[in-house]
């Protein structure tokens, strides 16, 4: 069966929540690589429409300000996770049309990531997010790499945080302030 699939339409956007749901039931069971990236998606559905397969999911560069609490339900394969806002700087080719696109999460839900035992890569960085509950890390042991850089947390974020405590011995980088690098969640 279909093994990736990449789709990058800002017509996404202006999708009904019925067709958003609708579409991402009829594909492949068997996928594995999900890419809805530069999509300007706005708002995702809840529950588990997800192929349960997926080991890569993509969700950078739209327009996300909050996710489903359950978006993630049933992806205990998932290994990368990327919910990146804009990381363009000014100057760089690209930068307005990305500022634009960038996701704007300002929340996580306490048991967003719950049942991703298998996640390796968690990519949260240039957002809006303001606080981390305090378990919402809690059984991702397995995780190797997590950015939160440029966000707008309020105290700024240390990793004496409560929410890194339950976070496995694996947890290789952790970037809060400064990008350090791609080269441990490239996949």
């Amino acid at each position: 069966g279909l093994d990736c699939l990449f789709i990058h339409s800002p017509k996404l956007r202006n999708l009904p929540m019925d067709q958003k749901e609708a579409g991402l039931l009829e594909m492949p069971r068997s996928l594995r690589r999900l890419d809805l990236s530069e999509s300007r998606l706005r708002q995702l559905p809840g529950g588990s429409i997800l192929p349960p397969q997926l080991r890569v999911l993509n969700l950078e560069f739209n327009e996300l300000e909050e996710l489903p609490e359950d978006f993630f339900k049933g992806l205990e394969k998932l290994k990368v996770l990327w919910l990146t806002g804009n990381h363009y700087q000014p100057g760089e080719k690209g930068y307005k049309k990305m500022k634009a696109a960038g996701n704007r999460l300002q929340l996580l839900h306490p048991k967003q990531f719950e049942g991703l035992a298998n996640l390796q890569v968690l990519l949260l960085h240039h957002n809006r997010l303001e606080t981390l509950p305090q378990k919402v890390f809690e059984g991702l042991r397995k995780l190797r790499v997590m950015k939160l850089l440029d966000n707008q947390f309020q105290p700024a974020l240390t990793r004496k945080h409560p929410a890194f405590s339950k976070l496995g011995k694996v947890l290789r980088q952790l970037d809060l302030d400064e990008d350090s690098g791609d080269a441990l969640e490239d996949f």
